[in-house]
């Protein structure tokens, strides 16, 4: 599915708030969600809410923005946490606070993935392997599954839609983890400094 993600502060306008974008599209991917575009504004005003969005507000502007845009109670929505908002029919829409956990985006896009028959998405970070020599050995494997490679420089994800119930393993995992067994550094959320942080502590804890 395509997303548009709407970041609706002045505070995040005007610099004084970071927004870890980044972190948050990679968590998208991994559940096989596109980002088209990335909208930043500073006033809550209606939308034209056409497309599958995503809206990042400050918790005290959430019913703000939900009483200007009335589809919020003409669909089928559903309250997470109390924090969040998922609703929709054809179309899908998520409102949370720009603040909010990891734990409440995962939660709220476990949601999305339910109600709307998302696709399971298996993802394998890389480190040492551009994007391009990672197509390229993607190319060869003649994998039945869809395959997204993102990358920046030698640090790269490989996203694998999954085939069969859960639990089952599929060629096309096999052949990806057999294929890239010395550059994959985890299957999870982290990014290298976490894995690496990860295992100097558990080293550690092990040393004596």
């Amino acid at each position: 599915m395509t997303f548009k993600i709407f970041i609706l502060s002045e505070k995040v306008l005007t610099g004084d708030e970071s927004v870890n974008i980044s972190s948050f599209c990679k968590m998208l991917q991994s559940y096989g969600i596109d980002v088209e575009e990335i909208i930043f504004k500073s006033e809550i005003n209606t939308f034209d809410l056409t497309k599958n969005s995503i809206f990042l507000i400050h918790d005290e502007n959430i019913d703000a923005f939900v009483s200007k845009n009335k589809v919020f109670y003409e669909t089928n929505s559903e309250i997470i946490n109390n924090e969040a908002i998922i609703c929709g029919n054809n179309v899908a829409f998520a409102v949370l606070p720009i603040e909010s956990s990891f734990l409440l985006y995962k939660n709220v896009l476990d949601k999305l993935k339910e109600r709307f028959d998302m696709k399971d998405i298996l993802v394998f970070r890389l480190f040492g392997k551009t994007s391009d020599q990672i197509k390229a050995e993607v190319l060869k494997l003649d994998l039945k599954s869809s395959v997204k490679i993102l990358g920046n420089g030698l640090l790269c994800d490989i996203y694998l839609e999954k085939i069969g119930k859960q639990g089952f393993i599929s060629e096309d995992e096999v052949s990806i983890s057999q294929t890239f067994a010395e550059n994959i550094y985890t299957q999870s959320q982290m990014d290298m400094s976490e894995v690496i942080a990860k295992t100097m502590l558990f080293s550690k804890h092990n040393l004596f």
